[in-house]
């Protein structure tokens, strides 16, 4: 085999040169789709910015963290089984159209 050659043949070949990528949806992703609006007015909070600013999007990681530690087990078991349902089936169309 060549280096052209792809191991499978593939339902919808690239064109040359083209890559091809794949979003992996982990806890975290879960967390701030089904939880946006905790994480947000959080981030909004703890930056004292607006949504959208520098300042917010430097605080949104920790406000998805502060989110996500306080949700219950059972919480983070039923977003982890979404992440990983969204991994094998894909996101839900509300998300592929952000």
């Amino acid at each position: 085999m060549t280096n052209n050659q792809n191991p499978e043949p593939s339902e919808h070949p690239l064109p040359p040169g083209v890559k091809k990528y794949l979003k992996t949806y982990s806890i975290r992703d879960a967390v701030g789709i089904k939880y946006s609006q905790e994480v947000s007015e959080l981030a909004c909070r703890e930056s004292q910015a607006k949504a959208g600013s520098p300042a917010y999007l430097g605080s949104y990681p920790h406000a998805v963290t502060s989110v996500l530690q306080s949700l219950t087990e059972q919480q983070r078991e039923e977003l982890e089984g979404l992440a990983h349902t969204w991994n094998r089936e894909g996101p839900p169309e509300s998300q592929k159209k952000k």
